[in-house]
């Protein structure tokens, strides 16, 4: 058994997320001599896809499934990669493999949305989309990640009415609406009736008038 596990994990996605994927790489190798452990191949696997290696991330997150098959971040983190190397029809698979097993786990429905979208299939990557906020409701970040998908996948509505839905959450940050902001002034740029954005923009400024940022965010937009 390696002993301090929970804090050597906590260091080395401490590493991965300062980009210091050489170091997690150096250091987690010896402790996978010493111990198969699924959560080990998961660090590595973060490293080796943080460095470009995504054939060794691959292999590594098939270590961490064999270690432990009902992983579902393990399983969900593999369609990830098999996304990014191309293999959207594998990724999907992958992804729907985790939601068997938690159907809940929000980044597995992101990620098979992703795979889903490069396929073609814009209808059921909504629905995966929604599918993550339902299942997680009280997770802005879920419902940000959702409507920036939606909004790439030229969904202005459903994206429009997915920011507002995270601007009205619970805890969501003040950071939403700059992002909201963002999204109209792009919708704008891409060719959406002007007269549509500016009645939206309104309604957005007059629900959340008590929020200051939101009038000076939305004043360019109104010109």
């Amino acid at each position: 058994m390696i002993e301090n596990l929970e804090s050597i994990l906590v260091r080395f996605d401490n590493l991965n997320n300062a980009g210091r994927y050489q170091e997690v790489l150096a250091d987690v190798e010896p402790l996978l001599s010493q111990q198969e452990n699924t959560e080990l191949y998961l660090v590595k696997a973060n490293a080796q896809y943080g460095i470009g290696d995504l054939d060794g991330a691959l292999k590594s997150l098939e270590k961490a499934i064999v270690a432990n098959p009902d992983h579902v971040g393990a399983r969900s983190n593999y369609g990830s990669v098999l996304f990014a190397m191309g293999r959207y029809v594998d990724g999907l698979n992958a992804c729907d493999s985790a939601l068997y097993i938690g159907g809940g786990f929000a980044p597995a429905y992101v990620n098979a949305a992703h795979c889903l979208a490069a396929l073609g299939y814009i209808d059921l990557a909504t629905e995966y989309l929604q599918q993550a906020v339902e299942q997680n409701p009280e997770d802005v970040s879920i419902m940000q990640t959702a409507a920036l998908m939606m909004a790439e996948m030229d969904l202005y509505d459903l994206a429009r009415d997915m920011f507002m839905q995270a601007a009205r959450t619970r805890g969501g940050p003040d950071s939403i609406h700059e992002q909201i902001a963002d999204f109209f002034a792009t919708a704008r740029r891409k060719g959406i009736d002007r007269t549509k954005v500016i009645s939206d923009v309104n309604a957005w400024r007059d629900e959340f008038a008590k929020k200051p940022d939101v009038f000076r965010l939305s004043a360019d937009l109104l010109g």
